[in-house]
């Protein structure tokens, strides 16, 4: 590392007003909140492996030096305090630092130390200290950015607190505008909410040993509750909460239970219902399409809503799935979507997470019923509608009693009614009549005077499965496993 000055002209500068510049100077106003919440953070202290022997603190202002290598030698570290004052030593921050200057952005620096850069006893601690100055700064961080939108620091910051934390398990990406987005926007409103809740995820985590391993992570990290959000998951969750009493567990569309494990979902076969009814005026051909990711009750209860929904309103409808065996796999969806053009499906719905089924559909010129989320920039000629989840109303309410004590064992099956689903905006080819006739049956779903699954209902050998006046129950409901007259195939083995 040698000390040297940049030239450096701002942006929108004349080319001959560049300056020579040895230090960057942190924003004043972004000082002066960090020197607000420096007292407010209770910092961890330990890892799984050691403790810190001095005491912790956040120290705003001061200098901060970077150059090209790792530092881990005492005489060097003296001597870039002998001649910098310098409180850490970095590889980064300086060109961060350079960039804000250059573009007019306010500029301030969170620099947690891992070691003593070559000044300690021993060996480097720099593998033993790392995850936890890591999240030491993220929590100050954190702290700090609420400060700055509210002009507040945060409660529980101020009585020296510690944040409730809750983590997240995803089997897709949160950007997939699919089921794992849908949970994540949820998450967010959780934050929002709630500003004693700090939360974290991981996402693409594969069903089996491997969200066992994430699972037990968070867990093994102090984590108060953990939510894991795909079907598959179940096992593991059981496993890690064996093991971890104190941890509070919640799975979505499972059916295990313990005393420190709930489940959850939402009858998202009311949605599915009213999508149904949308596609059943839609079509021309009388065939829609359904691409199904498991056969499981949870998607086999959707597609038969789907059908009964279309069919309320169109006799002549028939669906066609095809199962991909998979939740997010953007070119078998695609795949299956194809498939379904070439059988005549002229709406294409799907309960798989990736939109590359409306966007086939509008390239083909048909149409598309979306699920978990719609974007007006993704197939907006293509899809009528889509039933869409509001996660944040379970994972508020839910999260809100376990950090009161409140929180019991329970298995959540929430209906529209409680704000949980929804359904999206229809698309501008969808007729006035049709919205009509959609939300009409909406209002007496809300209301609880229609139940999709009442029969007469027969199953697609022409067999009667629900006498006429009957309706299903919540057991039956879930464990579904048969399809309804109107559905072409069989549910795979």
């Amino acid at each position: 590392m040698y000390p040297e000055t940049v030239r450096s002209v701002q942006a929108g500068g004349e080319p001959d007003a560049s300056k020579e510049i040895f230090w960057f100077e942190a924003d004043p106003e972004m000082l002066a909140v960090a020197e607000k919440v420096a007292d407010a953070v209770d910092l961890k202290e330990c890892t799984e492996e050691a403790c810190i022997d001095h005491e912790l603190m956040v120290k705003v202002g001061g200098n901060g030096v970077s150059g090209q290598a790792f530092v881990d030698n005492a005489d060097y570290r003296k001597y870039v305090w002998d001649t910098f004052q310098a409180d850490c030593l970095d590889m980064e921050t300086a060109a961060v630092a350079h960039v804000a200057y250059r573009n007019n952005v306010p500029f301030l620096a969170f620099r947690s130390n891992s070691d003593l850069a070559g000044g300690g006893p021993g060996e480097n601690l720099i593998g033993v200290f790392f995850q936890l100055a890591a999240d030491n700064s993220a929590k100050v961080l954190d702290v700090f950015v609420k400060a700055w939108a509210t002009g507040e620091v945060p409660q529980e910051a101020e009585e020296g607190k510690e944040p409730f934390r809750v983590a997240y398990v995803h089997v897709g990406p949160v950007g997939d505008l699919g089921w794992t987005y849908a949970h994540d926007q949820g998450r967010l409103k959780l934050e929002e909410e709630l500003p004693y809740v700090e939360t974290a995820y991981s996402e693409l985590v594969t069903e089996g040993p491997d969200a066992t391993r994430i699972i037990e992570q968070y867990a093994n990290q102090g984590y108060d509750m953990v939510f894991a959000t795909s079907f598959g998951y179940m096992d593991s969750v059981m496993e890690v909460a064996e093991e971890y009493p104190d941890v509070l567990f919640e799975h979505c569309t499972g059916y295990k239970t313990a005393e420190n494990v709930s489940i959850y979902d939402g009858r998202g076969y009311e949605g599915w219902y009213l999508a149904g009814i949308t596609a059943g005026h839609m079509t021309e051909s009388n065939v829609l399409g359904y691409v199904a990711p498991y056969p499981i009750p949870e998607v086999v209860r959707n597609l038969n809503a789907l059908t009964l929904g279309a069919q309320s309103v169109n006799p002549e409808v028939e669906v066609h799935p095809v199962w991909i065996m998979d939740w997010f796999n953007p070119p078998a969806e695609r795949e299956a979507a194809q498939a379904l053009l070439d059988t005549g499906a002229d709406v294409i719905a799907r309960e798989s997470d990736s939109t590359e089924p409306d966007k086939l559909a509008q390239e083909a010129g048909v149409y598309a019923i979306g699920y978990n989320a719609i974007s007006q920039d993704v197939a907006p000629d293509a899809v009528l509608t889509a039933p869409i989840w509001d996660w944040g109303v379970y994972y508020v309410d839910t999260v809100e009693k376990a950090y009161n004590g409140e929180w019991e064992t329970h298995a959540y099956w929430g209906h529209m009614s409680d704000r949980i689903m929804e359904l999206a905006p229809f698309g501008d080819m969808v007729p006035q009549e049709v919205r009509n006739d959609v939300n009409a049956a909406k209002e007496v779903i809300l209301s609880g005077e229609l139940h999709p699954f009442t029969g007469p209902i027969k199953d697609n050998s022409g067999a009667l499965r629900v006498t006429d006046g009957e309706t299903m129950s919540d057991e039956e409901l879930l464990s579904f496993d048969w399809l309804v007259e109107g559905v072409v195939g069989q549910i795979p083995e």
